[in-house]
């Protein structure tokens, strides 16, 4: 009995860990960048989407997981940081510091980048995000822009600015459709 309980237990603590590990940081809580380790693989929020990496991390290759996982498009490199529309037709690279970028930025430092299928569609630099940049909260090793929040429809993407703006880009064109107030906490 005692053997049966302890692997009850282990198993629950195993499924925990596997849960916690799963779930994908938007938000640097402290002053370090996030890394994201293994996790090689951009998903799409309904999962039917997959994107992985060649060997070598020389290509992205985007696969369709409802046709016995069919490849559907690649481009050249990866980027472990970045989002799958729904459709698996738009890739979203974002900044891998998140939410944080370097005390030597410079105003034409990209922080989104849109692609259809591979090709680039546009780039998003921090001067477009942030209008005010005595508005950036420093710390010891990184100023605090604002955070991703990833997709809110299918071809609508999303970032709030600590400037307390919620700016929603079309990613089809990669231009903003929307920017409206919204408090930072």
């Amino acid at each position: 009995m005692r053997i049966r309980s302890f692997h009850l237990v282990g198993h629950a603590g195993i499924t925990f860990v596997t849960l916690a590990l799963s779930f994908h940081p938007r938000h640097a809580a402290a002053d370090t960048p996030i890394i994201n380790g293994d996790v090689d693989r951009i998903e799409s929020s309904n999962k039917r989407f997959l994107a992985l990496p060649t060997k070598g991390r020389k290509e992205t290759v985007v696969y369709d997981r409802s046709a016995k996982q069919r490849e559907v498009w690649r481009m050249p490199s990866w980027d472990d940081f970045g989002d799958l529309s729904d459709d698996g037709d738009y890739l979203v690279r974002w900044n891998p510091n998140n939410n944080l970028i370097d005390l030597d930025y410079k105003p034409d430092f990209t922080m989104l980048a849109f692609y259809k299928r591979g090709t680039l569609i546009r780039r998003v630099p921090i001067s477009e995000l942030i209008r005010d940049f005595r508005s950036l909260e420093r710390s010891v090793s990184h100023y605090s822009w604002g955070r991703i929040l990833g997709f809110s429809a299918l071809h609508r993407y999303d970032v709030h600015t600590i400037e307390g703006r919620l700016i929603s880009y079309d990613i089809t064109t990669g231009q903003p459709v929307s920017n409206q107030p919204r408090q930072w906490h």
